[in-house]
């Protein structure tokens, strides 16, 4: 301390900050900006009769992060700088009057005023410019997410840059900030790799609220880029793009380090502007064309790549046509043939029912029009198993249900044929017919497909409004379905009917069904609906619990494992029963007839009527009693037999029907007796009518021979 009259002097030999760390969120731009690392060891002294304190040194920011609703414009830049300044003590004022830094590797000068230090709201108004550099450098202020590592990298190429920051900083504010930069006739040459990507020119403005690529080109060999980017309000976000190109994209690999197991090759080229504010892409304008010329894209991470990408795309404000699309995804092709009208609002996010028509060049779209996709699409063989990602849409909640993001509006009335389609595992053939959405309803009416070696016919609707619980209103027509595919295939059926495993054959069946899916998208059994008729033709059924019981009890070996035909029945599944009416087939000679219900829970209760072929009746004296048999054939010859199956579907009780089969017995004695009467009554009548006829015979004879004689006696008596 060194004082004279009326004044002193105060010298500071080290003032030092270590490790400070700051962070300023400002909701209201949904930005922020966070410091860590913050050093400085720095020296200082006051002049001018203590009225100045003035300070020179060392400044290190160690990692710098900026980052708003555009995304992140700033992240791990290191920052370090050496100043002279002088602070004002009774104003609160901080004047830098030298400083040099560099951020990356871009070297900067810097000046300029905080004001005041005592106040709450702190004024900016600081300069900061960098001395010429190249585009190497320039990169280094980039994210490194947006870039690869750039060590060993020869760059040319004229760089400027400035950034001047003013406005206050409060608890809620963040003074404002302005970059300009100018990158012009740059280039730069990846080490290992053979060519150079030339005529670099970049030139723009970014700010806290707006980014201004006034200009950005790049040449790579026979390849190249131009175009301009706006974002006017990083928080509402109107966009302006244009994008000119043409791409080898097989070249890009010599000029530009891909990630290792990725393959380019085809060419992409377009020329596209949008204009648009994203929260009403309704009144956006747009045109352009983007054309894909045999494009191939692998990559080490892609579950399947993508090979022979061709067509076209062009678009204006109202839609995108698709001209001869198509593409092979990994065993898979499409073509696509089409367009989607109102697409914009699938581009943007953020999309509201509040835009108005708009006329001229602006797109005229209704109040509220979804998005319209009509197409054709055209597939020798489609596997969305191998093409679709995992459900990333869906989240599970505390209880381990899974909850799906509700599917956006959309409008669509798509024209398939695929020759073969797989889904879920199960493998369709021949798919043909148009599919319709609107309002979150799919229409499925005309569908037509092959599967489990039959044809499947579909008419009715699949609702959608909720994509956790979707219902269905639908009418089915199966075709020679193979039973035995269909059952252990959809397992979810077999829990209704059990035979999946028991029966073979080729099933027809017409049916209506209603319902809704889980969470899982599968078939929810309690609120499942189905009414129809089924018929299998020729089949085989062998196992089935229930037919062995009979087996036994009818002493008829053949009818555990037989062939049968013409089996038919209606049936009707509501309130977790599957009711059956009018069931007949022919088993091994035995018709079978059934009706009944077996319940989700595995119970059962049926009425089952057999009419065994006549030799069946030895076997059935032994069950029923001597001459049962005999006595129970109808005139066909046939010997109808009723049980009763109760019980668990895979453990059956299945016994006589006392009440019918007493009473079938007891008419069948009743018709022998009233036979063996009326056989005796029909005897004694005819012996009857045999005297009666013997005697009229004697008398006639006796007659006849009294007159012979009184003839004889009168011829005498008159001398003849």
């Amino acid at each position: 301390v060194s004082t004279k009259e009326n004044d002193f002097q105060v010298l500071f030999n080290r003032i030092a900050i270590t490790e400070m760390t700051f962070e300023q969120l400002n909701r209201a731009e949904n930005s922020s900006l966070t410091l860590t690392g913050l050093n400085a060891v720095l020296t200082g002294e006051t002049r001018d009769g203590a009225s100045l304190f003035a300070t020179q040194g060392d400044i290190e920011i160690r990692n710098l992060s900026y980052e708003n609703s555009f995304g992140k414009l700033a992240d791990s830049l290191r920052i370090t700088a050496k100043q002279k300044s002088t602070f004002a003590i009774k104003t609160g004022t901080f004047t830098i009057d030298e400083a040099t830094a560099t951020a990356g590797e871009v070297e900067l000068t810097g000046s300029g005023v905080m004001d005041s230090l005592y106040t709450d709201s702190l004024l900016f108004d600081l300069k900061l410019n960098a001395k010429e550099a190249d585009l190497k450098k320039f990169l280094s202020l980039v994210p490194k997410e947006f870039t690869k590592d750039l060590s060993g990298a020869t760059a040319t190429g004229k760089f400027m840059f400035g950034m001047l920051i003013k406005g206050a900083l409060t608890d809620s504010l963040i003074p404002g900030v302005r970059i300009t930069f100018d990158l012009s006739n740059a280039s730069l040459k990846y080490p290992a790799l053979p060519k150079t990507v030339t005529n670099i020119d970049l030139r723009g403005t970014v700010t806290e609220k707006d980014l201004d690529l006034a200009a950005f080109n790049a040449t790579l060999g026979g390849s190249r880029m131009n175009g301009s980017l706006q974002v006017k309000d990083f928080k509402r976000q109107r966009v302006s793009l244009k994008l000119n190109a043409d791409v080898n994209l097989g070249e890009v690999k010599d000029f530009y380090p891909l990630e290792r197991g990725t393959n380019l090759s085809g060419r992409f080229r377009s020329d596209v502007a949008v204009n648009a504010l994203v929260s009403n892409p309704s009144a956006a304008i747009a045109s352009g064309k983007m054309e894909f010329e045999n494009i191939a894209v692998r990559t080490a991470a892609m579950k399947t790549p993508v090979s022979a990408l061709g067509g076209e795309m062009t678009f204006n404000n109202q839609k995108i046509d698709l001209k001869n699309l198509s593409m092979q995804l990994g065993e898979s092709d499409i073509a696509l043939q089409g367009s989607i009208e109102n697409y914009l609002k699938f581009v943007f996010a953020g999309t509201g029912d509040s835009a108005k028509a708009t006329r001229g060049k602006k797109a005229i779209v209704r109040k509220g029009s979804p998005p319209m996709l009509t197409a054709s699409l055209t597939s020798r063989n489609l596997d969305l198993d191998k093409l679709l990602p995992e459900d990333s849409a869906a989240s599970k909640t505390s209880g381990g249900k899974v909850q799906r993001k509700q599917l956006p509006d959309l409008t669509a009335n798509l024209s398939a044929t695929i020759g073969a389609l797989k889904v879920n595992g199960l493998k369709m053939t021949d798919v043909s017919g148009n599919m319709r959405l609107k309002d979150k309803v799919l229409d499925l009416t005309g569908l037509k497909l092959g599967l489990f070696d039959g044809q499947i016919t579909t008419s009715g609707k699949v609702f959608l409004q909720d994509i956790n619980h979707p219902k269905f209103d639908m009418k089915l027509g199966l075709t020679n379905i193979r039973a035995e595919k269909l059952f252990t295939e959809l397992p979810k059926l077999d829990q209704i009917a059990y035979i999946g495993k028991y029966v073979k054959g080729g099933l027809s069946m017409q049916t209506d069904l209603k319902g809704t899916l889980d969470d899982s998208l599968s078939l929810d059994l309690p609120s499942f609906f189905a009414k129809g008729n089924f018929k299998i033709a020729d089949g085989q059924i062998s196992g089935l619990p229930m037919q062995e019981k009979i087996a036994s009890l009818i002493g008829n070996p053949n009818f555990k494992d037989g062939a049968f035909k013409d089996f038919v029945n209606a049936f009707e599944v509501r309130d977790g029963r599957l009711f059956v009416k009018g069931l007949k087939m022919n088993i091994a000679g035995t018709e079978v007839g059934a009706e009944g219900s077996q319940g989700f829970d595995k119970s059962i209760d049926y009425k089952v009527n057999l009419k065994l072929p006549e030799g069946a009746a030895a076997q059935l004296d032994k069950t029923l009693g001597s001459f049962a048999g005999n006595l129970l054939k109808d005139k066909s010859g046939k010997i109808p037999v009723a049980l009763n199956a109760t019980g668990n579907f895979f453990a059956p009780k299945v016994s006589i029907d006392q009440s019918q089969m007493g009473a079938s017995v007891k008419d069948a004695v009743k018709a022998k007796a009233d036979s063996v009467k009326q056989v005796l009554t029909d005897k004694a009548d005819a012996e009857k009518n045999k005297l009666e006829a013997e005697g009229k015979a004697k008398l006639e004879a006796e007659r006849k021979r009294l007159e012979e004689e009184a003839k004889k006696g009168f011829n005498k008596l008159f001398g003849r």
